[in-house]
């Protein structure tokens, strides 16, 4: 099988960047399911007014968890986004829209065809994690894959997870190239209109 060599150096440079390879259905995180600001109130403390509480344990018992805000993010996966990365907005967004589909995921982990448009979101947030974190110079290391850490908290979301690759097989999704991975993101990666990266 022959692969073009723009494709490969391309695929190379997201499994380097992300480690895994999950995909989730995304949406604009510009709008109003994006995560609230979150400020440095100085000294170190991070203010999270405008997030939805901490779930605690309750958020463990069920596999889809406690989204209050109904914006497709499970809350805990939501407060770990904004309060660790509270000075990257791009940051946030990226992730934002990476968690989306990846939790998507697990809940359609035994749809075959909902899975396979999962897997194709998840590459695509992940080409806009790269595309941030990389090409922009956001400088964050392996974080799709500290937020999976959070994501697959418990043995039912784990166990969702290999539902998930076991059922999505193999499936042909073209990478988009390189220099197109800013139109991956669902929100505005203009770097004059927006915060800064890092």
């Amino acid at each position: 099988m022959k692969f073009k060599i723009p494709f490969l150096i391309t695929l190379g440079i997201i499994i380097l960047v992300t480690g895994v390879c999950t995909i989730i259905g995304c949406s604009k995180s510009n709008d109003s399911n994006s995560i609230p600001p979150v400020t440095n109130s100085g000294k170190g403390k991070v203010n999270d007014s405008g997030l939805p509480p901490d779930p605690g344990k309750a958020g463990e018992v069920t596999l889809a968890g406690i989204d209050s805000d109904n914006d497709g993010v499970r809350d805990d996966v939501q407060r770990y986004i904004a309060l660790t990365y509270p000075k990257s907005e791009k940051t946030r967004d990226a992730l934002f829209q990476y968690a989306k589909v990846r939790e998507a995921s697990l809940i359609d982990a035994k749809n075959k065809e909902k899975s396979i448009q999962h897997f194709e979101g998840i590459l695509h947030s992940m080409e806009c994690i790269a595309y941030i974190e990389v090409v922009s110079g956001g400088g964050h290391k392996n974080v799709e894959k500290k937020l999976d850490s959070v994501i697959l908290n418990t043995n039912k979301r784990n166990n969702a997870y290999f539902d998930y690759l076991e059922i999505v097989g193999s499936p042909v999704i073209p990478a988009t190239p390189y220099d197109k991975w800013a139109s991956t993101c669902k929100f505005n990666v203009d770097p004059a209109s927006s915060s800064n990266l890092n």
